[in-house]
């Protein structure tokens, strides 16, 4: 792989914080997958710890947006993969695929569900 050297607060995609990240941001969607279903299906409220719980993930999820746009990327180029570590093509690359459902997902539900009512 060819690597550049990136500036100081880009994050490298496989180095330590951003793998960690992405060990907690699946250890959420894991959570969200048994709670969602149980609170959609039984109409159970949020209150307390689970309201807790449930607001520091969406947190998380808006916080992965940022961190998206300032994450490396491995870009195949004449054989081998090349580190591109430049804020701008970091961001067209991020804006060009997840960032969409990134987006939709962190929409707060409710608020859209009340405005079409």
């Amino acid at each position: 792989r060819n690597q550049e050297t990136p500036r100081w607060y880009i994050l490298l995609p496989d180095g330590a914080f951003r793998v960690g990240w992405d060990v907690t941001q699946a250890i959420m969607l894991c959570f969200l997958a048994i709670v969602v279903p149980i609170r959609v299906g039984f109409n159970v409220t949020a209150y307390g710890v689970l309201k807790w719980i449930e607001t520091s993930v969406e947190f998380f999820f808006v916080a992965d947006i940022f961190c998206n746009f300032v994450t490396a990327f491995y870009k195949p180029e004449d054989g081998h993969d090349v580190l591109v570590c430049q804020p701008a093509l970091i961001a067209i690359n991020y804006l060009k695929g997840w960032f969409l459902l990134d987006f939709v997902a962190v929409l707060p539900m409710q608020i859209v569900i009340d405005s079409l009512e």
